[in-house]
């Protein structure tokens, strides 16, 4: 009868252990295994989360970085090759961009158009801006990013249609 009861009391004393834990925290009010679980996941979700966060502000650093080094460059070009709207007494607002390529400036506004026209077949988009008065611009590959404008500089010089004299023109 010993035996039978020890036995008894040992299964009851194992499966109390092994079944019982969750019931014990909760009448110590501690979380069960679930709400640990629950728990475990959303503090997962919430480093997801912020990794998400600190990767998308690593990106905009790296983005403001390239800029920098974009305005730098553009700076740092010859003033040949770099014009600011008003020392060539063009208003700010007269300019749809930040920047772009100036391919020519002309007396005659035919002239102006057929500069116009020559970089339109070659796949630029072109427009004439008032320049110095009686003068017309045509100004190609307008946009508001120094990278852009840079790396478009580069490109034209090497068309068939662009001057040797082109310079960038920067709305200031």
């Amino acid at each position: 009868m010993k035996s039978k009861y020890l036995v008894f009391s040992s299964l009851v004393l194992i499966s109390f252990i092994f079944g019982a834990c969750d019931m014990l925290r909760s009448l110590a009010g501690r979380p069960s295994s679930q709400d640990i679980e629950v728990m475990r996941v959303e503090l997962l979700e919430e480093q997801k989360k912020e990794q998400v966060r600190a990767d998308s502000l690593k990106e905009v650093q790296r983005v403001e970085a390239e800029k920098k080094a974009a305005l730098d460059s553009l700076m740092a070009l010859p003033e040949n090759i770099l014009r600011t709207a008003s020392s060539l007494k063009i208003k700010p607002e007269e300019l749809k961009h930040a920047y772009a390529i100036v391919i020519g400036a002309f007396r005659d506004e035919a002239n102006a158009a057929k500069s116009a026209s020559r970089a339109e077949e070659a796949g630029y988009s072109a427009e004439l801006l008032p320049f110095r008065g009686s003068l017309k611009a045509v100004a190609v590959c307008g946009t508001n990013d120094a990278r852009d404008i840079l790396s478009s500089f580069n490109k034209i010089r090497t068309e068939s249609f662009c001057p040797k004299d082109v310079w960038i023109l920067v709305k200031e």
